[in-house]
């Protein structure tokens, strides 16, 4: 049995509703351990307090002991940071602005060390909307301060485009705009995730069950 490197892309969903907690259980019970250490990171949402203190507190009651890791604001040093990364058994970034939050991770060179954790380290990587945008290839992001969408660069870790909130009439443009990218599209909906294997296999879930991943490659007309 190896406990191998995991990102779990979770497609949005209401906090309140506890629409994508299953989903952190998934992630959480394939680290294969008890006392699971969460390292978190509300980037994406310019470090926002409330945000990182409900995620502790969350996080917490399943079981797990958190750090919450503002790096608008932390005095540590890259290197600290790194070992930080390196040392919690799960990454956590948070929904937010993927722009934000991919700028961030590159001056502190966090996403090469991502890669590492992925591909070497067998870490268990969680995103959530724009923190799992920055996973793929690319993804169709509104990052933009008027609201407009564009495929936006991620890290490469997976081989895509992620669409998140694909249930959202807005992002139907994905259809046109991924056409001169030859990749496969990955709309995935609130309370929906994709699960990826640091082998290249990728599993798709909706509302707690398993569903086929040709389903995530067309949006209902």
């Amino acid at each position: 049995f190896r406990i191998m490197g995991k990102i779990f892309a979770i497609g949005g969903g209401s906090f309140q509703k506890e629409e994508y907690h299953w989903m952190e259980e998934m992630a959480l019970a394939s680290c294969g351990k008890e006392n699971i250490s969460v390292l978190f990171l509300p980037c994406a949402s310019y470090d926002d307090q409330g945000y990182g203190k409900r995620m502790k507190k969350h996080l917490r009651k399943m079981g797990c002991s958190v750090e919450v890791l503002r790096l608008f604001h932390t005095k540590k040093a890259i290197q600290e940071i790194h070992m930080m990364m390196k040392e919690a058994d799960v990454i956590y970034l948070g929904a937010g602005n993927m722009k934000v939050l991919k700028d961030k991770l590159i001056e502190i060179q966090a996403d090469e060390i991502l890669k590492e954790l992925f591909f070497k380290e067998n870490k268990i990587l969680i995103g959530n909307s724009a923190g799992a945008n920055v996973f793929f290839s690319y993804a169709y992001s509104d990052w933009k301060e008027d609201g407009s969408f564009c495929i936006e660069e991620g890290f490469h870790l997976v081989k895509g485009i992620f669409n998140p909130h694909a249930q959202d009439e807005k992002r139907k443009g994905i259809l046109e705009a991924a056409k001169p990218y030859d990749l496969s599209v990955y709309n995935c909906k609130d309370n929906g995730m994709l699960v990826i294997e640091d082998t290249g296999k990728i599993s798709a879930y909706l509302e707690g069950k398993e569903i086929s991943l040709e389903s995530l490659y067309f949006l209902e007309k």
